[in-house]
């Protein structure tokens, strides 16, 4: 099946599209598209947003930014513009997505070799980025929407494009105040893809689901555990 078959049945039918990446890996759609997207929303968002309003609204509420002397903070807000959040959040972004994407499909190969699920790189790079980008793709069509519903997108801040995330669900914590970017990265539709992986890696290891949760949630636990400590202090 082609990559936008393999897409549909991923969401209609995962275990056989699960099966197909395993028996014929390739990564470059979701990959590429995951990056794109990711891109094209930063660039949207800072096209259209009041640059001068949300540099206050950023620093405004950060603890540590207001600490430093009067002087340092206008240095600050002058050095910020509109282009070095753009293209910083852009190349972040884009660079963040191949690192992380990565980094976990090795965990998977390391994992697997311990565990005796024994996939080559290419598998478990494809099953992560596969994985990964419905979730990407919905949370990029959501962020549209708001986007594209505002009353003013002139003043809307990057939390609000982000409704399924826990901070904006339920906790509403500002910019800059302690967990509120532990709690805006946690998101319900990180549920779905860590489902979908599990399931992959159940489908390909012929193990039971609490084996394969363990697999998929071990590193998820350790790094959002170490995250959430510095993230509250």
């Amino acid at each position: 099946m082609n990559d936008l078959t393999l897409l549909t049945t991923l969401v209609t039918n995962p275990s056989t599209a699960l099966n197909s990446i395993r028996d014929r890996p390739r990564y470059l759609f979701p990959l590429i598209m995951a990056m794109v997207l990711s891109a094209g929303m930063i660039y949207w968002f800072y096209s259209v947003v009041d640059f001068e309003w949300l540099k206050h609204q950023l620093f405004d509420n950060a603890p540590q930014f207001q600490k430093l002397p009067e002087a340092q903070r206008q240095q600050t807000l002058n050095f910020m513009s509109r282009n070095t959040l753009m293209w910083g959040g852009i190349v972040g972004a884009v660079v963040g997505i191949g690192v992380i994407f990565v980094l976990w499909a090795v965990y998977l190969l390391v994992a697997g070799k311990v565990s005796g699920v024994r996939y080559r790189f290419e598998q478990w790079f494809a099953l992560f980025c596969w994985t990964a980008f419905p979730a990407i793709l919905l949370n990029t069509i959501i962020a549209a929407l708001m986007i594209l519903t505002s009353n003013d997108t002139s003043q809307l801040m990057p939390d609000s494009l982000r409704p399924l995330s826990l901070n904006e669900l339920f906790f509403h914590r500002p910019m800059g105040q302690p967990g509120q970017s532990f709690l805006s990265a946690l998101d319900l539709l990180n549920l779905w893809s860590i489902g979908l992986m599990a399931l992959g890696v159940r489908l390909w290891s012929q193990r039971s689901w609490t084996f394969s949760l363990l697999f998929v949630l071990l590193p998820n636990m350790i790094m959002y555990g170490v995250w959430a400590i510095f993230a509250f202090r």
